[in-house]
């Protein structure tokens, strides 16, 4: 009776402090678990909004939905993103990716993009931003279904450990409860013994019954502890090897830091490089444009003669010039594609006044090649150059340009429809030594040919770098 007494205390004694703690290291374990999780989910929200609104920023603030589609695009793809959209100032969707809208599976992240970028598209007078101006906003949704993934196999985890915990716990219990017959003196004699660290100690077997029983557990118990203590030195060892490999990964991510640092750096430059381009620009196109403008606006208020005409013509001529600089210069037109973009709209006026049709096929050139502003430059004196030999002496109805793109190689063709005189065949006069001078510059190859009954032909064709996607 005292045996079974003894033991049933034994069993709460142990059960129930064992119990409650395996309950709140759980609960502790899986609220850490949670919170931790959740700040990680809330922390790739932000630096995806974050680097959406880095990209969409110029094409929110131009209105310019291909781009936003292919960031949106790029976007989308990105692990746990389950829907994106771009909105204007007025929260009207431009572009849109996945079903935007509450889900309980889903995490919604919103940032307003705001903007100071300038546009050099005309020579108008405009005020310029003092400010960052809000240009649209966007807004993300994250998958919650890792975190829940997660989540539950965490609680799974810990369910199993505090279920083992408490089995062995109960194993053990029942065990010494068994043994509790044994006599206190040797008991406690060998308690002591092991108490100093004695493992070799065992309890003197004198008792009968129950107390023989519980000596022999005594016993039992205590090779148990010296196993454990072993094998808790072997566990030791592992820890310190696994700590000294998390220490050597923190180095490499301290590492990796550094060279993100860099970078960092490395951009800041290259922004700033980019601002003071955009400030002589600027004064360049309110200084001496305005003053080309105002110039040729009073020249307009002088009685028609010849002299006029000329001196217009010249100022005329000048200003187109200066347009093709500051279009070389422009620090968000460093695409080919934009760059041809702004030359077909300087030219596209003069060509509807002399009634000639332009054929512009460009939509096979890839969106990434970029260039810097000098090949901007020799690229666009070389057109202007071209359009300006068949509108003077080609009498051309159309005039055909196509780019294409193979293997590395972007090659411009031109290509009219006129009719070259005989004495202009064999010409190479200034014109076409500068166009060949520049083609040299940018390494490239020049190809002209000239038919009297077909017109002009020339193909430019130069190497170009494609940027990468996150380059967008």
């Amino acid at each position: 009776m005292l045996g079974s007494k003894i033991k049933m205390q034994l069993v709460l004694l142990t059960i129930l402090p064992l119990l409650l703690l395996v309950l709140i290291i759980a609960a502790f374990s899986i609220y850490q678990s949670k919170a931790s999780l959740e700040e990680q989910l809330k922390e790739q929200g932000q630096l995806v909004t974050e680097q959406a609104a880095l990209m969409s920023d110029f094409y929110l603030y131009t209105g310019n939905i291909p781009k936003l589609e292919s960031l949106a695009d790029l976007m989308i793809k990105i692990k746990g993103v389950e829907s994106i959209r771009f909105a204007d100032i007025t929260n009207q969707t431009l572009v849109e990716r996945g079903a935007i809208g509450q889900h309980p599976e889903h995490e919604p992240f919103y940032r307003l993009v705001t903007s100071s970028n300038i546009e050099l598209s005309d020579f108008d007078a405009s005020p310029s931003l003092e400010s960052p101006e809000p240009v649209g906003s966007i807004h993300i949704n994250l998958s919650r279904e890792a975190i829940t993934v997660k989540q539950q196999d965490g609680l799974v985890l810990i369910v199993l450990v505090s279920l083992l915990s408490l089995l062995i716990g109960l194993i053990l219990s029942h065990l010494f409860s068994k043994k509790l017959s044994l006599s206190l003196n040797a008991l406690v004699d060998s308690a002591n013994q092991v108490q100093q660290g004695h493992y070799n100690t065992r309890c003197e077997e004198n008792g009968t019954g129950e107390l023989l029983e519980l000596q022999k557990t005594f016993n039992d118990m205590i090779n148990a502890l010296a196993l454990n203590e072993k094998d808790l030195q072997s566990k030791i060892d592992l820890a310190t090897q696994s700590i000294q490999t998390t220490m050597q990964a923190l180095a490499d991510k301290n590492d990796e830091l550094e060279r993100t640092k860099q970078e960092a750096v490395n951009l800041g430059k290259s922004k700033a490089i980019a601002d003071e381009r955009t400030r002589i620009m600027r004064d360049m196109h309110d200084g001496i444009g305005g003053q080309l403008v105002a110039t040729l606006a009073l020249l307009e208020l002088e009685p028609d003669n010849e002299t006029k005409n000329n001196i217009a013509a010249i100022l005329k001529a000048c200003l187109d010039d200066f347009r093709l600089i500051i279009n070389s210069l422009n620090v968000h037109a460093n695409t080919l594609n934009a760059l041809l973009a702004d030359f077909k709209y300087l030219i596209g006026t003069k060509l509807e006044k002399m009634d000639i049709e332009l054929h512009w096929n460009v939509l096979t050139l890839p969106e990434q090649v970029t260039i810097d502003p000098q090949q901007s430059l020799h690229i666009l004196r070389i057109l202007q150059e071209a359009f300006t030999n068949i509108m003077k002496h080609s009498n051309a109805s159309e005039i055909i340009l196509q780019g294409l793109y193979e293997d590395g190689l972007v090659t411009i063709t031109i290509k009219d429809n006129g009719r070259t005189p005989e004495q202009d065949k064999t010409k190479n006069g200034h014109g076409l030594n500068n166009m060949k001078w520049r083609a040299e510059q940018l390494s490239a190859d020049l190809n002209i040919i000239s038919d009297p009954s077909q017109g002009y032909t020339i193909a430019l064709t130069l190497p170009v770098a494609i940027s990468s996607a996150e380059t967008l």
